[in-house]
């Protein structure tokens, strides 16, 4: 079973790799889920979630990782509603 991670109202699944074909170089595939069921019993980041994602190549898991929590975060907040950019509070 995953460890879903909880983003506000939502959940998210991150799984980091090595990115094929690039020493070095990390990847990260995300997936914002509506409850914590859906997000651990997805086998494939996909079927059940709500919205799915990958990043771009980084230089360590670490950084992909971190990337895909930003993606999840912002789009979890957009889902639910309570995004606000870059706005002033």
């Amino acid at each position: 079973m995953r460890e879903p991670i909880e983003i506000g109202v939502h959940w998210a699944v991150i799984e980091t790799e090595e990115a094929p074909g690039q020493r070095g170089g990390w990847v990260a595939r995300w997936a914002v889920y509506a409850d914590r069921e859906s997000a651990c019993h997805d086998p494939g980041l996909q079927g059940a979630s709500l919205v799915s994602g990958s990043t771009a190549l980084f230089p360590s898991r670490e950084d992909a990782y971190a990337r895909a929590m930003l993606d999840a975060s912002r789009t979890g907040s957009v889902i639910s509603g309570t995004y606000r950019g870059n706005a002033a509070p």
